[in-house]
């Protein structure tokens, strides 16, 4: 009891007030102490990363000194579990230390049996805060499985590990390879080489400071420096940047923490803008662009009838005795550098990729609506970039394996919607996809085929286009069926010129 009152009546502005102890319902022991608005300096630093000005580390450094000090010249002698988190920060950014003293009493009460642990220590699942222990603490911890009594010496050491933080906004030994528990064993090892947190190049921080730090992590406790050294040190280092009365100081730190969070407000936005132009790029690929608005502005979107749109299914030839002679990475691989560049062809005429799936990739055109039949020509011409492309395309695993597309085109009515909630996909349905994909299935390496309707259309509304009659076919559901080999456009001289440039960019793609 008499320990609880010295704790009760413990008071200076950068010790948090103890409220005191009581028990729940499940005779759990419940410590109290005063709430701070700004939680603690670990949750600042690390979880909310926020970066502060040196008025800002100069004032948090010498709260948790003037905290120390007052401790170890009271009845309670010593903190014992100087963490960040345990800096609490209030309104005013006052740092408080919590949490001092409560370890002896407890342990106390432990020793005569009056209370006991609510779990054995798990020293498999070591927490990281445990590094931060000077090594004859750690080394008592590994071994007795329980965290030690504090000592004077072993606050100074904990001391520097808080400056640390506090001065390079890095957690101790976070550069190391090792894991948790074998940080702990060298850390703890005192017959090896010390092992100190590493101190970043090019900090601007004095050689007297930096000294210090490093002579509190002396692995004889004896050898580390007294506090009012560490205060020293401290106060030649950050003495110039103090300037004014209490208040003015305040208001300094207030107008650096506004500033700081104006820069983090603007970097956070830029982040936001960049992750949604990210995310509206996608969008765009996957979702014709009309559609994909209306699902981002909230609206829902219903299935729709085109009456006249433009497809394009494209065929591997032969894909199954292709995926027969590659492992299935190489498989991945080889797609992955066709359909990508046969993406970006699309994206430079007005179409959209409606899907590929394995050896078929399927294109639109005419969603939304085009005025008149323009959706026939950027098909059409696409058509023939992806002949010309395929010409210069090799399977980089196996130059001398020889890779050729099927291509069919068609015009018609189609259904477009979306399919889907959690992963939305546009899917279109109608006579003209069946029409689509017979003709690219029915096809011959190399060429595109069209139907006679579209091919009727083509010649009629474009006739810069070449068409050859292939002849009467069989069509699956259809029967016979007349149909034309798309062959290229007029004009050779100036499409040729802009295949070529399509050609080039794409091998940098």
């Amino acid at each position: 009891m008499e320990m609880l009152n010295q704790l009760k009546y413990m008071s200076h502005v950068n010790i948090n007030p103890f409220t005191g102890i009581c028990f729940n319902q499940g005779s759990e022991v419940i410590v109290m102490w005063q709430f701070t608005t700004r939680y603690s300096l670990e949750d600042l630093i690390f979880v909310k990363e926020q970066k502060f000005g040196r008025n800002f580390q100069s004032t948090f450094i010498k709260h948790i000194m003037h905290g120390i000090n007052y401790i170890h010249n009271s009845s309670i002698k010593v903190h014992g579990a100087l963490y960040l988190s345990n800096c609490v920060v209030d309104s005013y950014w006052v740092v408080k230390l919590t949490d001092f003293g409560i370890k002896n009493i407890l342990k106390e009460r432990m020793h005569h049996k009056e209370l006991a642990p609510s779990s054995s220590f798990d020293i498999d699942a070591l927490h990281y805060k445990y590094l931060q222990l000077p090594p004859e603490h750690l080394s008592h911890l590994l071994e007795k499985h329980d965290e030690p009594m504090g000592t004077v010496e072993g606050d100074i050491y904990q001391l520097a590990m808080l400056i640390y933080q506090i001065l390079f906004y890095m957690r101790p030994f976070a550069e190391r390879p090792e894991d948790i528990r074998e940080l702990a064993d060298l850390l703890s090892n005192q017959s090896t080489a010390p092992i100190h947190p590493k101190v970043p190049e090019g900090n601007s921080f004095t050689m007297r400071l930096l000294s210090i730090i490093q002579q509190c992590w002396l692995y004889k406790p004896v050898a580390r420096p007294a506090l009012i050294k560490i205060t020293d040190a401290v106060n030649r280092e950050f003495g110039q940047d103090v300037k004014g009365t209490l208040i003015d100081q305040m208001i300094e730190m207030i107008d650096e923490y506004s500033a700081n969070l104006e820069q983090i407000v603007a970097e956070r936005t830029r982040e936001l803008e960049q992750d949604m132009a990210t995310t509206e790029n996608l969008l765009y690929q996957l979702l014709p662009k009309s559609i994909a608005d209306s699902i981002r502005s909230g609206k829902s979107v219903v299935p729709e009838q085109h009456g006249s749109v433009t497809l394009l299914v494209v065929d591997v030839c032969q894909f199954t005795k292709f995926c027969e002679a590659f492992i299935p990475v190489h498989i991945l691989e080889t797609l992955q550098e066709l359909y990508s560049s046969f993406d970006y062809i699309v994206q430079k005429n007005k179409a959209f990729k409606v899907e590929n799936v394995g050896d078929a990739y399927l294109i639109c055109s005419g969603i939304p609506e085009m005025s008149g039949l323009r959706h026939l020509r950027e098909v059409c011409r696409i058509s023939l970039k992806l002949q010309t492309f395929m010409k210069t395309f090799t399977v980089r695993h196996r130059p001398s394996h020889i890779l050729q597309i099927k291509m069919g085109i068609t015009s018609g009515a189609v259904a477009a919607g979306i399919l889907g909630s959690i992963a939305p996909r546009f899917c279109i349905f109608g006579d003209t996809v069946n029409m689509a994909c017979r003709m690219a299935s029915t096809g011959s390496p190399g060429k595109i085929q069209l139907n006679e309707l579209t091919a009727n259309t083509l010649m009629e509304k474009f006739p810069s286009f070449i068409l050859e009659e292939r002849g009467m076919i069989d069509v699956k559901g259809k029967g016979t069926c007349l149909t034309f080999w798309l062959t290229g456009e007029k004009d050779t001289m100036r499409r040729q010129s802009s295949r070529s440039s399509c050609i080039s960019q794409i091998k940098h793609v």
